[in-house]
């Protein structure tokens, strides 16, 4: 697995950091706001065009809170992505409405390491990594 950054095409294209699979396909990453201002964060936020997610803790133990604001009712998804590209768990968490709701994933059976939280809310992707620690 390689990070970079780079032009990609597809529907949006622009510039933004990407990890190169193994297989020859790509996963984007999305910018993570640390919402103290600097230093240490425990929680990551991440933003969409019709949807905005908050995930905490970070590190994460037992499970991750992930605070979701959508503009719409959509189906959303919850999928555990390990650092080579693998989908370790996929969570369908429903039909949510539009508004705010918090949303719990347990992360039985995920061993300590760093990963990334891939969340599908309607036609939104949004992706955000964090940290499992027991």
């Amino acid at each position: 697995m390689v990070f970079a950054s780079g032009f990609l095409g597809g529907v949006n294209p622009g510039f933004e950091p990407w990890v190169a699979l193994d297989n020859g396909g790509t996963f984007p990453l999305r910018p993570a706001t640390n919402l103290n201002g600097g230093g240490n964060t425990n929680r990551s936020a991440v933003n969409a065009s019709s949807s905005k997610a908050m995930v905490y803790p970070n590190p994460a133990a037992d499970f991750l809170n992930i605070s979701l604001e959508n503009m719409e009712e959509s189906e959303v998804l919850l999928s555990v992505v390990n650092t080579n590209g693998q989908t370790l768990m996929v969570s369908d968490m429903g039909i949510q409405s539009a508004g705010s709701q918090t949303l719990q994933l347990e992360l039985n059976g995920i061993p300590t390491g760093t990963y990334f939280l891939r969340i599908q809310s309607g036609k939104d992707v949004q992706t955000t990594r964090f940290q499992v620690i027991r």
